[in-house]
This record gives C-alpha cells, structure tokens and sequence, in this order.
C-alpha cells in the first residue's frame, strides 16, 4: 500500500481477498468460509512493483509520470521569521498566508529551488521556510 502497488487492479484484488480474512469477516457470526491467500498470490503481493516513491519532503512521486500526487502528499511547513520565531502551517495556503505570497508561488519556488536537499530553504519576504515530512518510512542516516 505504501508504494502504491494497490494502483495495479491484480495487487488490488488481492489485497481485497486479503481483507476478507481480517477483522467481522472472521468472527464467529459470519457464515461464509474465509479463502486465505494462495503461495501465488501471497508472491505476487511481496514483488509487487511500486507506481508511487516518496520524497524525502513528505511529497508522493508517481514513478510513471514523474508528476507529483498532492492528495498522497504528508509534510508540514516550516517558517522561520527574521527573529528566528519559528512557525509550523498545517497546509500550503496556510504557509503562503504567514509568509505573505500566493499558494501557487510558494509551491513553484518549493518545487524549483529544492529538488533533493534535505537541509535546503527557500528564502521569501525575508523568511525561510522548507517542507518537513510527517512521516518517512526511509529516514536519512
């Protein structure tokens, strides 16, 4: 699930069967025999490929196209102001409104300045402010 493997429709019918086993589909009050994974299945789930990588920015990374999927995307924003005050927005229109631009703005210079720089800021209206991951199954040694 995490590297979207359940995009290809095969891995998604199996994870499906899977479900089947878990949770009121195993209690004592369901009639219908559960059907557990076949070694097949349970090989193919294990190598499936993954469609999506996650930057270390908390941003998902659809592999296929290069494009980035926003609704998959787990980061906070970071902002330091001149004072060195440090301020932490939820989401991307609400950094824009402490820094003072337009969301669209904020996400180009994101995008641009920083590619893979773990440490690197953008620097807008005197103020410095960088994505953060929320969650990161690959943190960096």
């Amino acid at each position: 699930m995490h590297n979207g493997a359940y995009r290809n429709d095969e891995i998604k019918r199996i994870i499906l069967k899977l479900s089947y086993t878990m949770n009121n589909y195993r209690l004592s009050t369901n009639t219908a025999p559960a059907s557990s994974l076949s070694k097949d299945e349970r090989d193919k789930l294990f190598s499936a490929v993954p469609t999506v990588e996650h930057l270390y920015d908390g941003r998902v990374r659809e592999i296929s196209s290069g494009k980035i999927l926003y609704q998959q995307t787990s980061c906070v924003y970071e902002i330091r102001k001149l004072d060195r005050e440090v301020f932490i927005a939820n989401t991307l229109p609400e950094a824009a409104s402490i820094v003072g631009v337009y969301p669209d703005t904020l996400s180009k210079y994101l995008d641009v300045k920083v590619q893979d720089s773990i440490e690197h800021w953008v620097r807008l209206n005197n103020q410095d402010i960088r994505r953060v991951a929320v969650f990161n199954l690959n943190p960096i040694a």
